[in-house]
């Protein structure tokens, strides 16, 4: 080999040695600002023990509360993911009530056969104020309907003006349970709906009215200030799924009403 061709290698570490110094550098920065910004995450990761007071303290005491009369091991399906789940979800509270619930549910005999494996991903994929919202449904004087949009025959409305209708409402609805005004409530209801949770139907009804203006001749030929009136509108249900999902990890009317912190 040349004495051209040996120094190649030494020419090309020397030229690019000050670049990779640099970039060093620059990753160490970044490392650093990292370390930094993720700190205050640490201590919000729950470990082995953590997991084991929870499950002591809190599960235990609210299958007591609920007077279960007999336990079975939970579906490795829920409970594995579910413990794994909370080691990172454990420090939101109205997330962890809902882990909470579901692990009651799938340990006590007489409602671990209606868990499904799925509530532990809709869990997951909530926020904080979507949980605060479920928790309120069932003290609605219509559940399972949340909230709707109406017109009749002779009303300007259509199919978009009572859906937007149906986001107002749900939007004063999130207001009523504490999320702050000003709060873009818009994508909750689309998560809601995209997790099957909720629904929107289109219901109709008739009824004979008197008319307000004018006659009109019925089928015997004779006028008539009767008329049918049909009013339709489009409603915010609870999907049957929802519904499931909601006494199994949201309704615990026997147990505690919060998941509380336990101690580290």
């Amino acid at each position: 080999m040349s004495e051209g061709l040996q120094l190649l290698p030494k020419a090309y570490d020397d030229l690019l040695k000050p670049s990779a110094q640099e970039l060093g550098k620059g990753l160490n920065t970044i490392a650093r600002s990292l370390n930094i910004v993720l700190s205050p995450l640490a201590g919000l990761v729950w470990g082995f023990d953590r997991l084991k007071l929870f499950l002591e303290e809190d599960v235990s005491q609210r299958l007591a509360v609920r007077k279960t009369k007999s336990i079975t091991t939970p579906a490795p399906s829920v409970a594995v993911p579910a413990l794994m789940a909370l080691t990172y979800l454990g420090s939101e509270s109205e997330l962890r009530d809902l882990f909470a619930n579901l692990l009651v549910s799938a340990t006590d005999t007489a409602t671990a056969g209606k868990v499904h494996p799925a509530f532990v991903e809709i869990i997951k994929q909530l926020s904080k104020d979507e949980a605060k919202i479920l928790a309120s449904l069932r003290s609605r004087a219509n559940f399972p309907v949340i909230c709707e949009g109406t017109y009749r025959d002779d009303d300007f409305h259509d199919a978009h003006s009572m859906l937007s209708e149906i986001y107002a409402e749900f939007g004063r609805l999130c207001t009523s349970v504490g999320i702050p005004e000003g709060t873009e409530s818009g994508p909750y209801l689309d998560n809601l709906l995209r997790l099957r949770l909720f629904e929107i139907k289109e219901v109709g009804d008739v009824e004979l009215k008197e008319r307000t203006r004018g006659f009109f001749l019925n089928a015997d030929g004779e006028t008539s200030g009767i008329e049918l009136r049909r009013t339709r509108y489009e409603a915010l249900y609870v999907t049957k799924l929802g519904i499931l999902f909601l006494d199994l990890c949201v309704t615990n009317p026997e147990g505690p009403n919060r998941a509380t912190e336990p101690s580290p």
